[in-house]
């Protein structure tokens, strides 16, 4: 597993290449929480374009940060998921709670929208 953070306009992207399983979860989770404290961002976004694979700890994963990035008053955001990954997602419905776009563009222009009607 590996993990590349960007900052872009006070956005944090988060593009996690490879599975993500038990096995790395709690390092991986240890990683994006303090990139999330240091960077002061308020939008995160995890890219998923580049995952092969995730189990139920992913989604622990993402729950977890949508919870960390709440509670300093931010937003998450979900791009590119493969198809079995956004399955994955939607069976436990957490498209109702994140935005989840199939590109990195899409997420920006959201995001972007969102500022402007504040």
């Amino acid at each position: 597993m590996q993990i590349i953070f960007q900052s872009r306009d006070n956005i944090l992207i988060v593009k996690l290449i490879g599975e993500l399983d038990h096995h790395g979860a709690e390092q991986i989770r240890e990683k994006i929480d303090n990139k999330i404290i240091s960077s002061n961002s308020k939008s995160l976004i995890l890219d998923l374009s580049e995952l092969k694979f995730m189990d139920s700890s992913g989604i622990g994963i993402i729950i977890g940060r949508y919870k960390v990035i709440s509670s300093v008053g931010g937003k998450l955001y979900i791009v590119c998921p493969s198809k079995s990954i956004n399955k994955l997602i939607r069976m436990c419905s957490i498209e109702k709670i994140i935005v989840i776009k199939d590109t990195l563009d899409e997420i920006i222009e959201t995001i972007t929208k969102e500022k402007v009607q504040k």
